[in-house]
């Protein structure tokens, strides 16, 4: 027996690719033959391709006829196709697929891949024998839409706790300047609605008085009609020197900005679980952010929700938070009781488990 992994891009920093990783992990700790297939392998992790991923136009010769085959589903792909058609018991590993609508104006191959997307998830309703979602949101979904067998799973998302001791000391001098430094992860994407992000800030300065910051974590195009969009709209609020976009980051990096950050705002419309709001939690990092699809289930009680987007309102709570007040301290213990739920050991069980049930299905 065999048990691989299928999914679109295998890339760095990626939730699905940490996913996939840390899956197959513990499947080759249960003695299990595992790889990962990709459509796409990007740069930096193709130096892993020997020992970890291949390319999924390779599995049809090199995978045995006893197999178990697990596709990540997010978006439209060829790789979606493929797994369909073989002949091997199946099991869907849904992250989501994100609304289209998001990207009108701003990429039209992305409308047309995730509208394929959405199809295809249609249409593989009665494919998988065991389908999976990374959170209850997405579990209701799969339901609604007619599969069976349905079982939660979340993302590992401790996966940043094994760098916590390296850190970038000149992220470290560069933004402990006494300014509030918001904080975003995620990549720079419209569902991401990173220009309230920045509305929020011109309020904290303009309204407030609020010497403040806004730090966007996560990877861009320079050329992307969204992120020329969102460059705009900082120089028309003369925001020029008060936001920075990182672009992607190594993962020490990536823990220093969270020990530089006063508080984690997030102004997303949609997600399928959203990894960063745990990792904020995870380096006590208060969590302020707007009710979009699975983040209420990802963060439960240990955060600030809002339903409605008033500005103000937002910024008013995102400074309060940022200083050192009753509710910042409450919100920092009621995230490091919330970040139990998601300890590499608990994942590691129910992962097991998971791959039990599947192999008994």
């Amino acid at each position: 027996m065999e048990i691989h992994q299928f999914l679109v891009g295998f890339s760095f920093g990626d939730a699905i690719t940490n996913y996939a990783l840390e899956f197959r992990r513990v499947i080759s700790e249960m003695g299990f033959t595992s790889y990962v297939y990709a459509e796409r392998v990007d740069r930096f992790m193709s130096k892993l391709r020997s020992n970890k991923v291949r390319r999924y136009t390779e599995h049809f010769s090199l995978a045995p006829r006893k197999s178990i085959v697990m596709l990540h589903f997010s978006i439209g792909s060829k790789v979606n196709e493929y797994v369909k058609f073989l002949h091997a018991k199946k099991v869907l590993i849904y992250h989501n697929i994100t609304p289209a609508s998001f990207f009108n104006g701003f990429g039209e191959h992305i409308v047309r891949q995730l509208e394929n997307g959405r199809r295809e998830l249609i249409s593989y309703a009665d494919v998988p024998d065991v389908s999976i979602g990374v959170s209850e949101y997405n579990c209701r979904e799969l339901r609604r839409y007619g599969f069976k067998n349905v079982k939660m799973l979340y993302p590992p998302a401790f996966y940043l706790s094994r760098f916590s001791r390296a850190l970038d000391k000149g992220i470290l001098s560069r933004y402990r300047d006494g300014k509030i430094n918001i904080l975003f992860v995620g990549r720079v994407v419209p569902n991401k609605r990173v220009e309230d992000l920045i509305k929020t800030l011109y309020v904290c300065k303009t309204k407030l008085g609020i010497d403040a910051r806004l730090i966007v974590v996560g990877s861009y195009e320079v050329w992307d009609r969204y992120y020329s969009f969102l460059m705009n709209l900082v120089r028309n609020l003369n925001l020029e020197g008060n936001v920075v976009f990182t672009d992607k980051v190594k993962n020490h990096e990536l823990v220093s900005y969270y020990k530089v950050a006063d508080v984690f705002l997030s102004m997303s419309e949609h997600e399928g679980f959203c990894v960063p709001l745990v990792e904020a939690m995870m380096f006590s990092v208060p969590v302020v952010a707007y009710t979009g699809a699975a983040v209420p289930y990802t963060v439960g009680d240990a955060g600030l929700l809002f339903y409605e987007k008033d500005f103000y309102m937002v910024a008013e709570t995102v400074c309060e938070v940022a200083h050192s007040t009753p509710l910042r301290r409450a919100l920092i213990e009621a995230g490091r009781e919330r970040v139990k739920q998601f300890s590499k050991n608990k994942w590691d069980e129910d992962a097991k488990r998971t791959v039990e049930s599947v192999i008994s299905a």
